[in-house]
Parts: C-alpha cells; sequence; structure tokens
C-alpha cells in the first residue's frame, strides 16, 4: 500500500465536498440541529459512564460496612437514580433529533431525484437504465443516510470522548493518560484508518457488483418472456447465480475482516481496562479503605467507553461508498427548494422533550378515541364514494387550442429548435413530421411540459404551459411511442387516466378504441394481469389501451409521439382510424416520421432544422409542394 494513498483518499473526498450541491448543503442548514444531535449523544455516553463509575463506588463502599451506616451510601444512591434515569431519556431524545431530521433530509433528497430524473426524462433515458436508476434509488439514498448515522455520528462522538477522557485522566496521572491515549490512538485512529486502506477497492468491487446486480436483474426481469420463450431460463437463473455469488463472496470477506477487526478492537481496550485497574489499585489501594472504593468506579466508568469505540471500523470503511453515492448523485442537477415546497421543520431539542412527554401521556390514553375516528373517516370515505357516480358513457370536452410563439431550445450548444411560431386552433388535426433529429419530438415534450424552452412561450388555451405545471395530464393526454403497461391488472393500467372511474366508464373508454370484446374475453375480464410491460397484448392493442386511458382523463387534446412505429400497414391504418374517431371533438397532434393515412389530417407541418419548412393542408401542399409530392413518392416506395 503506497504511503501516499491515505493522502489521495482525503484530497479527493476535499475536492468532492467542495464541488458537491447535494449533500453537503445540508451540513450548514441543519448545522444547529447536529450540534443539538452530537451534544445529546457526548452526554449519553457521558451518563452511562457516570452510572457505572456510581455504581462501582456504591458496591465498593456498601460492601467495606462504612462509618457512619446508611447515610453515607445516600448519595451515591442518588447519583446511580439520576444517571440511571437520564442515560435512556438523552438516548430517546437524541435518537428522536438525530432520526428526525436525517429522514427528512433523505426524504427530501429522494424528491430532489425523483425531480431531476423527470425533467430530465427525455433524455435520460436514452443513456441509462432501469437498473442504474433502481440502485441510486435503493442503495445510494440509503447509503447518505447512513453517513449521518453510521459515520459522521459515531465517529465525532467517539473522538470528543477521546479528548474529554484523556483530559479527566490527566488530571489525576500524566503518565497513565499518555497510556490510555496510546489504548485510544489505536481503536480510534489506527484500526479504523488500516481496514480503509485495506478494504478500500474490496469496499468498491462490492458497490459495484451491487449496482450491476440491479441492472442484470432489471433487464432480465424485464425480458422474462424472452428467456422462457426462446428455453433459455436456465441460463438466465445461472448468470442471475453467478452474479450473486461474486457479490456474496465480496460481502463474506468484508464482514469477516469486520469480525477480526472487533476481535483486535476488543483485545486492545480489554488491556485499557487492565491498565485502568493496575492504575487505581496502585493510585488508590496504598492509601487506606476509604480511597480503595474508587477502584471499582474508574474500572466500571471504562467500560461504557467500548461502546462508543467500537462501530469506529465499520463506520471509517464505508467513506468510499459514500463517495461514489455522493458522486452519482451530483451527476443530475440541483433542485431548489422553492420547486419542491417542502417543509423544512424539523425536530429541535425543545420540541423533542415536548414530543417524548405527550407521547408518554398519548400512551396511557388507550387506544378508544382512534377507533372512533378510523369509523368516522371510513364513513366519509363511503359517502364520497357514494356521490361520486358517473355516466356510462365519455362526455364530450371542449378541445384545447394551442398557440407557440417565438419558441427557441436547444441542448447545450447544440440549437434544436429556432424561433418556431404555430398557432393550432382548437379542434385541428395536425400532423407534424421530419427526419430523425429535426426538432419534431423535442417540439412534442416542449408542448407537454416535459421540457422548458430557451425563448419564447407556448399556451395552452390562453394559458402557460410554465403555469399549467403539474395539471398538464388534465389538458393534453399522451399516447408516446412505447405505450408502457404496469405489470397490474387492465383496470389499474387503465385508471393511470383517472382514478375515480367507474367500471362503466372504462369499458365505455374500451369499446371507444374497439377493445371491448377483446377485454371480456379475458380471463379475468379487467382484473386481469397484463404482465410485465404488457406482454399479454400486441404493440397495437397496447396503444390502444393508452389511447382509452387518454379518453378517461377527460383532456381536450391529445398528442401522439409516433404511435405507430413498429406497427404494421394493416395495424397502423386501423389504430389511425380508431384515433380520428375517439379525437374527433378534440385538438389533435401527431408527431410521425411518414405520410400513410395523411390525408386524415387537417394541417401537414414539416420540421427541418429546427425551422418550420412546410406548413398547409395536404390538398394544397400536394398543389403548391414539389417537395411535398416527392416525400410522399418516397414514402411509399415509388422514388423521388
Amino acid at each position: 500500500m503506497s504511503s501516499s494513498a491515505p493522502e489521495t483518499t482525503v484530497s479527493a473526498l476535499q475536492a468532492e465536498a467542495t464541488n458537491d450541491t447535494w449533500v453537503r448543503p445540508y451540513f450548514n442548514r441543519y448545522r444547529k440541529h447536529l450540534g443539538q444531535a452530537l451534544i445529546l449523544g457526548v452526554l449519553t455516553f457521558i451518563f452511562a459512564a457516570m452510572l457505572m463509575f456510581s455504581a462501582g463506588y456504591l458496591i465498593s463502599r456498601c460492601a467495606e460496612r462504612p462509618d457512619g451506616g446508611i447515610f453515607v451510601v445516600l448519595i451515591p444512591v442518588a447519583f446511580v437514580q439520576i444517571f440511571g434515569m437520564g442515560k435512556p431519556i438523552l438516548r430517546y431524545i437524541e435518537r428522536l433529533v438525530s432520526h428526525d431530521w436525517v429522514f427528512r433530509m433523505t426524504s427530501d433528497l429522494r424528491l430532489r431525484l425523483y425531480t431531476a430524473l423527470e425533467r430530465q426524462a427525455m433524455t435520460l433515458r436514452r443513456e441509462h437504465q432501469t437498473g442504474d436508476f433502481l440502485g441510486l434509488i435503493a442503495e445510494d439514498i440509503g447509503h447518505l443516510q447512513n453517513l449521518y448515522l453510521r459515520t459522521i455520528f459515531p465517529t465525532v462522538i467517539a473522538w470528543v470522548l477521546f479528548a474529554l477522557v484523556a483530559i479527566f485522566y490527566g488530571v489525576f496521572d500524566i503518565l497513565f493518560a499518555l497510556a490510555m491515549l496510546v489504548v485510544f490512538v489505536i481503536v480510534a485512529f489506527g484500526l479504523p484508518l488500516l481496514s480503509l486502506l485495506r478494504n478500500r477497492s474490496r469496499i468498491e468491487r462490492e458497490k459495484m457488483l451491487r449496482n450491476e446486480l440491479y441492472s442484470e436483474l432489471t433487464d432480465n426481469v424485464l425480458g422474462a418472456t424472452d428467456w422462457a420463450y426462446s428455453g433459455r431460463a436456465h441460463e438466465y437463473l445461472k448468470r442471475a447465480s453467478a452474479a450473486d455469488e461474486k457479490l456474496h463472496a465480496e460481502t463474506a470477506a468484508l464482514e469477516g475482516y469486520y469480525r477480526l477487526n472487533d476481535l483486535v478492537s476488543i483485545i486492545v481496550l480489554t488491556v485499557g481496562a487492565l491498565i485502568v485497574f493496575v492504575w487505581a489499585a496502585g493510585y488508590f489501594g496504598g492509601q487506606g479503605l476509604p480511597r480503595a472504593d474508587w477502584i471499582a468506579a474508574f474500572v466500571l466508568g471504562f467500560f461504557p467507553l467500548i461502546e462508543a469505540f467500537m462501530p469506529l471500523t465499520a463506520a471509517v470503511t464505508q467513506v468510499n461508498v459514500y463517495r461514489d453515492s455522493t458522486k452519482r448523485l451530483n451527476s443530475y442537477p440541483t433542485i431548489d427548494d422553492d420547486d419542491l415546497g417542502v417543509d423544512p421543520e424539523i425536530f429541535d431539542t425543545v420540541s423533542a422533550v415536548k414530543f417524548a412527554i405527550d407521547d408518554l401521556m398519548a400512551q396511557s390514553e388507550g387506544a378508544s378515541d382512534s377507533a372512533v375516528q378510523a369509523n368516522d373517516k371510513s364513513a366519509v370515505i363511503a359517502s364520497q364514494r357514494a356521490d361520486t357516480s358517473s355516466p356510462s358513457t365519455i362526455p364530450s370536452i371542449e378541445p384545447e387550442s394551442i398557440s407557440i410563439q417565438n419558441l427557441s431550445f436547444g441542448y447545450g450548444e447544440k440549437h434544436v429548435l429556432d424561433n418556431i411560431s404555430l398557432d393550432i386552433p382548437a379542434g385541428q388535426k395536425v400532423a407534424i413530421l421530419g427526419r430523425s433529429g429535426s426538432g419534431k419530438s423535442t417540439l412534442a415534450s416542449l408542448i407537454r411540459g416535459d421540457l422548458e424552452p430557451a425563448a419564447g412561450n407556448i399556451l395552452i388555451d390562453n394559458t402557460s404551459v410554465a403555469d399549467i405545471g403539474d395539471a398538464m395530464p388534465t389538458k393534453i393526454g399522451v399516447v408516446a411511442q412505447d405505450a408502457y403497461l404496469f405489470n397490474r391488472s387492465l383496470r389499474d393500467n387503465l385508471l393511470i387516466g383517472r382514478d375515480d372511474a367507474s367500471d362503466e366508464e372504462i369499458w365505455a373508454a374500451l369499446d371507444a378504441v374497439e377493445l371491448g370484446e377483446m377485454a371480456r374475453r379475458l380471463p379475468a375480464s379487467l382484473s386481469t394481469m397484463v404482465d410485465e410491460s404488457g406482454t399479454r397484448f400486441s404493440g397495437g392493442e397496447r396503444h390502444r389501451v393508452a389511447l382509452a386511458r387518454v379518453l378517461l382523463a377527460r383532456v381536450g387534446a391529445i398528442l401522439l409521439d409516433e404511435p405507430t412505429v413498429g406497427l404494421d400497414p394493416i395495424t397502423e391504418s386501423a389504430l389511425l382510424e380508431t384515433l380520428f374517431k375517439v379525437a374527433k371533438d378534440k385538438t389533435l397532434i401527431m408527431i410521425t416520421h411518414h405520410l400513410q393515412d395523411i390525408e386524415r389530417f387537417d394541417r401537414v407541418i414539416f420540421v427541418e432544422d429546427g425551422k418550420i419548412e412546410l406548413d398547409g393542408s395536404p390538398a394544397e401542399l400536394e398543389q403548391t409542394s414539389e417537395r411535398f409530392r416527392a416525400l410522399r413518392r418516397f414514402d411509399f416506395g415509388i422514388g423521388i
């Protein structure tokens, strides 16, 4: 191991901490509560040590049949009671304060991460895998939670106790304090640093294997049907088992090292206890029985310190895990508090004490009131559901108008859309065409609010898309190229459109998209599971389910992002016919790359190099644009 390795690790951590915009700000924001939790943690161990110290003195004093009778031991008894009651109370309040703000912090981190993923969904889905997201959410946020609870808190508390105990021992004997200093340096610094250097690469391999296992597992689960159909399920299980065995081997080796380190720590601390005993026996034992009572007090008072120093090795060793998790998080843009709407209020020491008292009082009152309230709440919910009766047909919705004003957008230095203006009247059927990379899908993302324009504005029914925000699903329904269905029942997948829709409305929507007959033949009707990614259904059927979901949402506009890609011409034509039938009273925008059934649309817009090159009805463009005619001939395979 190179001698520069510790310096390299520390310098790398310092550099990354300086540029950290996800985790480091919480240290500043909650430094008051962090300080309170650390003080409470230190006081807890002080009370534990003083409890054993008082108990040792009391036991030794009582065993000597002291002069003065029972009154001599009243003061030690009082201290035992004070420290005995104070230790669990301080522990409870410390856990309440520390865990409350840590859990709120990690909850805030998850919300920030979800928001960042949502905002970058259009680009992230092409660059990352579902397993990477799963590992980030399931593993990395949990690691950062442990960063506070299992590393920062135990380490700082142990170091503070280290300083206080060294000063305390130094008051009595400098040589004794130096001897104990050696013991504490070994346990608090030497063994953790050795473990960090020895296990750094092993921990990195373990985390890498765990992340790979998430990705492998996700890919295999999503492709489980393909594995089964190809007759290679055994190979899938073999690969999964091999990956799991590698991870288990690394974890077992790491746990084995921790057990060995714990054994060495216990031996070193046992030596420390013997040093305390030998010193106390020599310092007090030769000065008469009245002072010999302190021998047991000093020896027993040392043992609670073992609990403070034992977790240090495992805590410090995980630094590289936290470093990797923080690095992964910082690959996403920071989300401001104003965009989250979270409540930053957390427990402080005073509110924690009040909560503890209120909690004890509430437990003594019983649970009868809760049962009454639960019954009342159930009755209210039942009455609300009874009042939300819905008709068996899909009501007509007023179509939305869409106005695009001087719109520009780019990814970094690449300009995708350049000063586009476009007005789509309510109820108009528009086809937006263009070759791959021309900006038509980006335009669709901007219309539905997934991306923010660099310049310009988009109005839906005279309301800015930025002002609509999360209410966008009530304005525009989207049928994407990959109509995703969750591994739930058909009813659950349709209720995503509107969660209070009745079965009568669901059947009306299915009949409207010509899926009612198929759904009635399913084994469990609407309760039939659609399987992972909707593999029970064909591509055209999945798009029809997505369209039924849009109908249930009662929107005034439908945005179709290349919904016919991958479909054969017959299925594509049938789907388009259904689309126009169900969208006859809605504004319809379809992003597409070819001109099949283009006569169905009121208007055709051709986008190229971020600008609108053609705009008009199919009949007009057929008469006036040679390029449109050439594109039609090419699309039908006739050639230019």
